[in-house]
């Protein structure tokens, strides 16, 4: 005895492999945003006032604390690593930055 999916038993199945992989696929992007949160571009936003925030300086990752702006298109970053205030215009010699993770609540 042969059986034939139906095009019903077809549609079926489809929808419902559809509807999971669609799932699945917005879970990732919730759970992608909330644990590796996207590199943004100084040209695009700028973190707030004292924000302690991972920068890219001069193709580094350090964590750094903005300063805000120093005087026109001059901006103030201090990298904490070498505890110094980095005075540069958008994007010069630092291009992206990204906010760090919340503190967890139990340690």
């Amino acid at each position: 005895m042969t059986m034939n999916m139906t095009d019903e038993n077809d549609d079926y199945f489809r929808g419902y492999t559809q509807g999971h992989i669609q799932g699945y696929n917005e879970g990732y992007i919730q759970a992608k945003d909330i644990y590796f949160p996207d590199w943004i571009s100084v040209k695009d936003q700028l973190p707030l006032y004292k924000e302690c925030i991972l920068v890219l300086y001069n193709e580094y990752t350090v964590e750094a604390i903005y300063r805000g702006e120093y005087e026109e298109n001059l901006h103030v970053f201090r990298i904490e690593l070498i505890m110094e205030d980095i005075k540069c215009k958008i994007g010069e010699r630092i291009t992206h930055w990204m906010r760090l993770p919340e503190i967890p609540d139990k340690i």
